[in-house]
């Protein structure tokens, strides 16, 4: 947010010159609307760009019509280490039987197997999408349902 004169910005408490040099004191900003419009000084707010997700980029860029991607190498690396992660907690939980397996020679249950399984596809089938993106569109779209 700022005032303008043109496409200058003017700031609050200084002096400023218009197009015909005309010096304008500091006290400027003190005018009334009226007096301010009839000056060309007018009040801009700040453009809002969208949102966007600050994982995949940087931010806009400076004419704000495009996002600034981050390097997508470093991003599949992450989201790779983060479905490992992921996957390795979800088999945490039933390691156990698998120990229990080992020591005790107790049997795993059909559904703690089918459910280790289908944690390992997973990764799998993720892990070869996301290595497989050539883009950060369809990095994201490896996260569509």
């Amino acid at each position: 947010m700022a005032w303008k004169y043109g496409n200058v910005v003017l700031k609050v408490n200084k002096a400023w010159k218009d197009d015909d040099n005309t010096q304008h004191p500091r006290q400027w900003v003190r005018w009334s609307a009226d007096r301010k419009s009839a000056m060309g000084v007018s009040w801009e707010d700040d453009t809002v760009l969208g949102a966007f997700d600050d994982f995949y980029y940087y931010g806009w860029n400076s004419d704000g019509d495009a996002l600034l991607p981050k390097p997508l190498a470093g991003l599949k690396s992450n989201k790779v280490t983060e479905a490992k992660q992921t996957s390795a907690s979800l088999l945490s939980q039933t390691d156990w039987y698998v120990t229990r397996k080992t020591e005790a020679n107790t049997a795993i249950p059909a559904e703690i197997t089918a459910y280790r399984i289908a944690v390992r596809t997973n990764y799998t089938s993720l892990k070869t999408a996301i290595n497989n993106a050539s883009n950060i569109d369809e990095l994201i779209a490896c996260y569509e349902t």
